[in-house]
């Protein structure tokens, strides 16, 4: 069993709208554990307890970069950190999934390995990761491939 804990933040501060990133005192506590089959998944509304569930496809994501797989995972969710918000819960759900499928085959993945998902709340993944205040610069004409 692996237990993730990963903050709340928000990429929404001033004048640095997307560049500035700050964790934040909430938290998102996640559990995975290896089943012998299929999903579980407790502590999400009942709407988000299947496969689009983004904690799962982030795992899922996880174990695609490191060539693993699991025969079943049963994802459990404690959280402060409210959806829709501005404070980070989609790119929390992200970085708990892929830091459980890190933990899961031994820390295989590095802190740059996180990038693998989209771009699209990078300077809210890096604040999760460092747990501080961020700066991201984002050249405007580089385009990026998505896995």
């Amino acid at each position: 069993m692996i237990k993730v804990r990963v903050p709340a933040t928000s990429a929404n501060l001033g004048v640095g709208y997307d560049c500035l990133g700050l964790a934040l005192d909430d938290f998102a506590t996640v559990t995975f554990e290896v089943i012998a089959e299929g999903l579980e998944i407790a502590g999400c509304e009942e709407a988000y307890c299947n496969e689009e569930n983004l904690f799962y496809q982030a795992f899922l994501k996880g174990l695609q970069y490191m060539g693993e797989r699991v025969p079943g995972i049963r994802i459990t969710v404690e959280t402060d950190i409210p959806y829709a918000r501005g404070l980070g819960s989609s790119a929390t759900c992200i970085v708990a999934g892929l830091a459980g499928a890190n933990a899961l085959f031994h820390n295989r993945m590095n802190a740059m390995s996180f990038s693998i998902w989209q771009h699209r709340w990078r300077d809210i993944r890096i604040t999760l990761l460092r747990l501080s205040l961020v700066v991201c610069v984002y050249p405007l004409w580089k385009t990026e491939s998505r896995i």
